[in-house]
């Protein structure tokens, strides 16, 4: 029983990482799938530990990484009374179990892969998710707490953007647009067909539509282009460009992009949206550097609304610095950093899918304040202890070689 457990539990993981219900919800809050998910990962690791499998240095760093969030937790439990820095410390704290268990179970073959084939299927539940909503059938989903359907409805002209599992049109896009990374990652590394990586781009096109969304998919388009770069050695990367020059751009021309042309081609609304981004982002940064330490959720909000009557800084890394202080925001900064730079390694290092994951939730982070979601806080922490690890080539099987 123990041995089905630990073979299933990697795809667990990637699915309910990005298929994050909330099968529970009182008082305006919710219990996520990954809080549920976290007790459990600690009794593993308690487990693990008392056999002489403790994970201390991984446990060291993450524990440094979200020292400021515990103190923000703590303050908010002694009498502060900000029930939203008490559930986004909380994140922080249910993050470090998570990313221990990626960083000892799944770093290695046949964890990883069965982990981001997790991943990728919990994505296109995301769209099934979306497309549900939009056909008006997402009932059941939203019982068992897998849809978010009239908690944040928003329009576009006329026409309704979806909001998907995640609450917000465009956080449901950020998450779904995983699928890309990981699917490239499974084929690139001969561990999956072609059709995967193909599925995946016109599940995330189509969820992309019909949430209307534009940032998640100039990140997935210029993390295709980066990995694609970073394997244009591989005859498998050869074939992806192929497919997206030859196919990708006619489709483009002829069908126009997620969303519709207006949505791309709206100056109006573009420089708009451009100009709050810019005053939000330049309130927060000035907020920030008065409170190095941060200054907690609701304060926060209430400062940065008070200074520019928005009360969202669109910006995670920003947002992270505002709510719990600088030193987190610069400790992430330098993780994604450090990751990215050993893509340098090549696409048959180890460090290749975190350094890709750490690109594409950089290029995420810059237009929204996506550390209000679980499954950004868990990949940030595992990042974190993933830049701390020294990165190696492991043996690459000659199916990967000949690729």
């Amino acid at each position: 029983m123990i041995s089905l457990f630990m073979r299933v539990l990697p795809y667990g993981l990637g699915f309910f990482l990005v298929a994050n219900a909330a099968p529970l919800s009182a008082g305006g809050g919710s219990v996520r799938a990954t809080d549920l998910i976290a007790i459990v990962l600690t009794l593993v690791l308690l487990l693990r530990a008392s056999s002489g499998g403790a994970l201390w240095v991984p446990l060291a760093v993450a524990g440094t990484l979200v020292f400021l969030p515990m103190a923000w937790t703590g303050l908010a439990i002694l009498g502060m009374s900000d029930r939203d820095t008490f559930a986004q410390g909380s994140r922080w704290i249910l993050a470090v179990p998570w990313a221990l268990v990626l960083t000892g179970y799944c770093h290695g073959e046949p964890e990883r892969t069965r982990f981001m084939k997790g991943l990728a299927v919990g994505c296109a539940f995301n769209v099934f998710v979306v497309v549900a909503q939009f056909l008006g059938i997402d009932g059941p989903l939203q019982r068992l707490g897998f849809s978010s359907f009239g908690t944040r409805l928003v329009w576009v002209g006329e026409q309704l953007r979806m909001p998907g599992l995640h609450g917000s049109p465009t956080a449901s896009a950020s998450v779904i647009s995983l699928i890309a990374p990981a699917t490239l990652w499974l084929y690139l590394r001969d561990r999956a067909s072609l059709l995967w990586p193909v599925l995946g781009f016109i599940l995330a096109l189509l969820a992309m539509h019909l949430t209307s969304s534009r940032s998640p998919l100039l990140v997935l388009v210029l993390s295709t282009f980066l990995t694609l770069f970073v394997t244009i050695t591989s005859r498998r990367s050869l074939r992806l460009w192929a497919l997206g020059l030859g196919v990708g751009l006619p489709l483009l021309f002829f069908i126009g992009p997620p969303g519709g042309w207006v949505r791309w081609t709206d100056t109006g609304d573009a420089l708009l949206n451009v100009s709050d981004r810019l005053l939000t982002n330049f309130s927060t940064l000035d907020l920030a550097l008065r409170h190095p330490l941060g200054m907690g959720v609701a304060e926060g909000h209430r400062a940065l609304f008070a200074d520019t009557g928005i009360q969202a800084t669109h910006n995670a890394w920003l947002q992270a610095a505002l709510v719990f202080g600088i030193p987190l925001a610069l400790a992430i900064a330098v993780a994604f950093l450090v990751a990215i730079s050993r893509l340098r390694h090549g696409w048959r290092a180890d460090a290749f899918w975190p350094g890709l994951i750490a690109f594409h939730l950089s290029g995420l982070f810059l237009f929204e304040e996506h550390l209000n979601n679980p499954t950004f806080v868990i990949l940030t922490v595992w990042l974190a202890i993933e830049a701390a690890r020294r990165s190696r080539r492991k043996n690459v099987p000659q199916s990967i070689r000949a690729s």
